[in-house]
């Protein structure tokens, strides 16, 4: 199957402001597997605001933070992913499109007239979108390398808050392994431009990062888990 961005045309997925059955059902039983799997431990629920869309913008550290966020946070307003898809397996397109749609990005093309209008339409519609400013996976916990200023270009033009979110325990994945995530405070863009928004909230994911735990475990399950993924 193919996985490459341009196998989903961008004009062709839904943008969904609300969680519908299927994408309520899909979740749940993502953060059921999650839970058997691993320890998902969520902190900084409160600061999120209530009932309002967002971009929100995590480090990264494997593809699979997609789905950690997404099952993390509420399920509306609905949470579009903005990522590069090449590489991906098939069946895990499908569960990310289903548990929180999908925006597709070719890194090679850059922002094409057709992202820049597809991620207006979903902010514009009440929906929210997260996105990995980084652009790449890190190789260590607790590292966060620069952020791309995409995120608030975006956030600026539609004047919707930033809400950061720190990840800990991801890079390596093992039978019970402890993962958290840490939501922080909204980030409102008056008074910013898209050079201070960006190194504004690089700083905020910074200090939400969670302490580094869980270093251990046994190597084996620890290679053909994260390999899994």
């Amino acid at each position: 199957m193919a996985t490459a961005p341009q196998a989903l045309a961008i004009a062709d997925l839904p943008i969904r402001p609300r969680p519908g059955p299927g994408f309520r059902f899909v979740r749940r039983l993502i953060r059921g597997v999650g839970r058997t799997l691993f320890h998902v431990e969520v902190r900084g629920m409160e600061n999120l605001p209530h009932r309002q869309n967002a971009v929100v913008i995590a480090n990264h550290m494997q593809w699979i933070d997609a789905l950690v966020v997404v099952a993390s946070l509420p399920p509306g307003p609905r949470i579009h992913v903005l990522g590069d898809l090449r590489g991906i397996p098939g069946w895990t397109l499908r569960i990310i499109r289903h548990i929180g749609g999908v925006i597709p990005i070719d890194r090679e093309q850059g922002g094409s007239p057709e992202l820049l209008a597809q991620v207006n339409r979903c902010l514009d519609a009440g929906g929210s979108f997260l996105i990995f400013p980084e652009g790449r996976c890190n190789e260590s916990e607790g590292e966060v390398g620069p952020f791309r200023k995409g995120f608030a270009h975006f956030a600026l033009h539609s004047g919707t808050s930033v809400v950061p979110v720190g990840l800990g325990g991801t890079r390596e994945l093992w039978l019970r392994k402890r993962i958290v995530v840490v939501v922080g405070a909204p980030l409102r863009t008056d008074g910013h431009t898209a050079e201070t928004l960006t190194d504004t909230a690089r700083a905020a994911v910074i200090a939400l990062l969670p302490e580094v735990v869980d270093r251990g475990g046994p190597r084996l399950l620890r290679r053909r888990l994260t390999n899994l993924f």
